[in-house]
Protein backbone atom coordinates (compact mmCIF):
# COMPACT_ATOMS: atom_id res chain seq x y z
CA UNK A 1 0.00 0.00 0.00
CA UNK A 2 1.59 3.29 -0.99
CA UNK A 3 5.08 3.96 -2.18
CA UNK A 4 6.08 4.03 -5.84
CA UNK A 5 8.40 6.11 -8.01
CA UNK A 6 9.70 9.17 -6.14
CA UNK A 7 8.06 8.21 -2.85
CA UNK A 8 9.99 8.55 0.40
CA UNK A 9 7.74 6.22 2.39
CA UNK A 10 5.42 3.27 1.98
CA UNK A 11 3.14 1.12 4.10
CA UNK A 12 3.14 -2.63 3.54
CA UNK A 13 0.15 -4.62 4.78
CA UNK A 14 1.68 -7.54 6.72
CA UNK A 15 -1.36 -8.14 8.96
CA UNK A 16 -2.06 -11.65 7.70
CA UNK A 17 1.49 -12.80 8.51
CA UNK A 18 2.86 -10.48 11.20
CA UNK A 19 -0.24 -8.86 12.68
CA UNK A 20 0.58 -5.28 11.63
CA UNK A 21 1.21 -2.93 8.73
CA UNK A 22 4.89 -2.11 8.25
CA UNK A 23 5.70 1.55 7.53
CA UNK A 24 9.00 2.25 5.77
CA UNK A 25 10.64 5.66 5.41
CA UNK A 26 13.71 6.65 3.42
CA UNK A 27 16.51 8.09 5.55
CA UNK A 28 18.24 10.44 6.25
CA UNK A 29 15.96 13.42 6.71
CA UNK A 30 13.03 12.35 4.54
CA UNK A 31 10.80 10.84 7.18
CA UNK A 32 7.66 12.79 7.98
CA UNK A 33 7.26 13.32 11.71
CA UNK A 34 4.63 14.80 13.96
CA UNK A 35 5.76 18.14 15.43
CA UNK A 36 7.16 17.79 18.94
CA UNK A 37 4.76 18.99 21.60
CA UNK A 38 5.19 19.55 25.29
CA UNK A 39 3.79 16.76 27.45
CA UNK A 40 0.15 17.48 28.20
CA UNK A 41 -0.15 15.24 31.24
CA UNK A 42 1.89 13.56 33.91
CA UNK A 43 1.84 10.42 31.78
CA UNK A 44 3.13 11.75 28.45
CA UNK A 45 6.82 11.75 29.39
CA UNK A 46 7.03 8.01 30.15
CA UNK A 47 8.98 6.02 27.54
CA UNK A 48 7.39 3.26 25.48
CA UNK A 49 9.47 0.11 26.01
CA UNK A 50 7.71 -2.14 23.53
CA UNK A 51 4.65 -2.86 21.47
CA UNK A 52 2.89 -6.19 21.87
CA UNK A 53 1.11 -7.92 19.02
CA UNK A 54 -1.37 -10.72 19.69
CA UNK A 55 -1.30 -13.55 17.17
CA UNK A 56 -2.88 -17.02 16.95
CA UNK A 57 0.37 -18.85 16.07
CA UNK A 58 3.39 -17.37 17.82
CA UNK A 59 5.94 -19.66 16.18
CA UNK A 60 4.76 -18.77 12.66
CA UNK A 61 4.48 -15.02 13.29
CA UNK A 62 7.72 -14.73 15.27
CA UNK A 63 9.62 -16.72 12.62
CA UNK A 64 8.22 -14.52 9.83
CA UNK A 65 9.14 -11.35 11.76
CA UNK A 66 12.64 -12.65 12.52
CA UNK A 67 13.17 -13.42 8.83
CA UNK A 68 11.79 -10.02 7.80
CA UNK A 69 14.14 -8.04 10.06
CA UNK A 70 17.14 -10.36 9.68
CA UNK A 71 17.15 -11.44 13.33
CA UNK A 72 17.39 -14.82 14.98
CA UNK A 73 14.27 -16.50 16.25
CA UNK A 74 14.26 -16.46 20.08
CA UNK A 75 15.67 -19.74 21.45
CA UNK A 76 12.89 -20.02 23.98
CA UNK A 77 9.30 -18.77 23.78
CA UNK A 78 8.37 -18.91 27.47
CA UNK A 79 4.98 -19.29 29.10
CA UNK A 80 4.30 -16.11 31.07
CA UNK A 81 2.28 -16.55 34.28
CA UNK A 82 -0.35 -13.86 34.85
CA UNK A 83 -1.58 -12.31 38.11
CA UNK A 84 -5.23 -11.28 37.88
CA UNK A 85 -6.94 -8.69 40.09
CA UNK A 86 -9.29 -10.06 42.79
CA UNK A 87 -12.44 -9.12 40.84
CA UNK A 88 -11.36 -10.93 37.63
CA UNK A 89 -14.10 -13.38 36.60
CA UNK A 90 -12.40 -15.09 33.65
CA UNK A 91 -10.16 -18.16 33.46
CA UNK A 92 -7.37 -17.62 36.00
CA UNK A 93 -5.32 -20.42 34.41
CA UNK A 94 -5.11 -18.51 31.12
CA UNK A 95 -1.68 -17.08 30.35
CA UNK A 96 0.50 -16.18 27.39
CA UNK A 97 3.60 -17.20 25.49
CA UNK A 98 5.91 -14.38 24.51
CA UNK A 99 8.62 -13.86 21.87
CA UNK A 100 10.50 -10.57 22.34
CA UNK A 101 12.58 -8.87 19.64
CA UNK A 102 14.76 -5.99 20.91
CA UNK A 103 15.16 -3.32 18.22
CA UNK A 104 16.92 0.03 18.33
CA UNK A 105 14.88 2.20 20.69
CA UNK A 106 11.94 -0.18 21.19
CA UNK A 107 11.14 -3.88 21.35
CA UNK A 108 8.45 -5.84 19.54
CA UNK A 109 6.71 -8.60 21.49
CA UNK A 110 4.67 -11.35 19.87
CA UNK A 111 2.11 -12.84 22.24
CA UNK A 112 -0.24 -15.79 21.97
CA UNK A 113 -2.96 -16.99 24.33
CA UNK A 114 -2.73 -20.28 26.26
CA UNK A 115 -5.28 -21.97 28.51
CA UNK A 116 -8.76 -21.02 27.35
CA UNK A 117 -10.85 -17.84 27.41
CA UNK A 118 -8.86 -14.76 28.38
CA UNK A 119 -8.31 -11.11 27.48
CA UNK A 120 -6.03 -12.33 24.64
CA UNK A 121 -8.52 -14.77 23.12
CA UNK A 122 -11.22 -12.08 23.34
CA UNK A 123 -8.96 -9.65 21.46
CA UNK A 124 -8.12 -12.22 18.78
CA UNK A 125 -11.78 -13.12 18.30
CA UNK A 126 -12.79 -9.47 18.01
CA UNK A 127 -9.89 -7.99 16.02
CA UNK A 128 -7.79 -10.85 14.64
CA UNK A 129 -3.97 -10.58 14.76
CA UNK A 130 -3.18 -7.01 15.71
CA UNK A 131 -1.25 -4.71 18.00
CA UNK A 132 -2.62 -5.41 21.46
CA UNK A 133 -0.90 -3.08 23.89
CA UNK A 134 1.90 -0.60 24.53
CA UNK A 135 4.42 -1.38 27.26
CA UNK A 136 5.12 1.88 29.10
CA UNK A 137 8.03 2.21 31.56
CA UNK A 138 6.88 4.15 34.61
CA UNK A 139 7.59 5.01 38.21
CA UNK A 140 4.83 5.51 40.75
CA UNK A 141 2.64 2.54 39.83
CA UNK A 142 -0.21 3.33 42.25
CA UNK A 143 -0.41 6.94 41.04
CA UNK A 144 -0.43 5.88 37.37
CA UNK A 145 -3.17 3.28 37.93
CA UNK A 146 -5.25 5.89 39.77
CA UNK A 147 -4.61 8.38 36.94
CA UNK A 148 -5.94 5.94 34.33
CA UNK A 149 -8.91 4.90 36.47
CA UNK A 150 -9.83 8.61 36.81
CA UNK A 151 -9.81 8.74 33.00
CA UNK A 152 -12.17 5.74 32.69
CA UNK A 153 -9.53 3.00 32.58
CA UNK A 154 -9.97 -0.47 34.08
CA UNK A 155 -7.31 -2.65 35.68
CA UNK A 156 -7.27 -5.93 33.71
CA UNK A 157 -4.27 -7.89 35.05
CA UNK A 158 -1.43 -7.31 37.48
CA UNK A 159 -1.48 -4.58 40.10
CA UNK A 160 0.46 -1.88 41.91
CA UNK A 161 2.25 -4.32 44.24
CA UNK A 162 3.29 -6.69 41.44
CA UNK A 163 5.39 -4.30 39.33
CA UNK A 164 3.26 -4.47 36.19
CA UNK A 165 -0.36 -4.17 35.16
CA UNK A 166 -2.63 -3.71 32.19
CA UNK A 167 -5.01 -0.81 32.18
CA UNK A 168 -7.62 -0.93 29.42
CA UNK A 169 -8.92 2.38 28.10
CA UNK A 170 -12.17 1.37 26.36
CA UNK A 171 -12.85 4.77 24.78
CA UNK A 172 -9.44 4.56 23.05
CA UNK A 173 -9.57 0.83 22.20
CA UNK A 174 -6.14 0.68 23.83
CA UNK A 175 -4.44 -1.31 26.55
CA UNK A 176 -1.40 0.09 28.35
CA UNK A 177 0.93 -2.30 30.15
CA UNK A 178 2.55 -0.28 32.91
CA UNK A 179 5.95 -1.58 34.00
CA UNK A 180 7.72 -0.23 37.06
CA UNK A 181 11.25 1.04 36.41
Amino acid sequence: VGGGPGATSAAIDMRSILGFTLALSELPGTRQTVPTQSPVSKFADNPVGYISLIVPDIEQSAAAFAKLIGASMPNNIPDIPIVYPPDYTGNRDAHTRLAMFPLSGISVAYTTAVGGPSPWTESLAKLGPTMHHLGILISGMKDKIAYFEEKGGKLVIGGADIGYCWVEIPQLSTVFELNGK
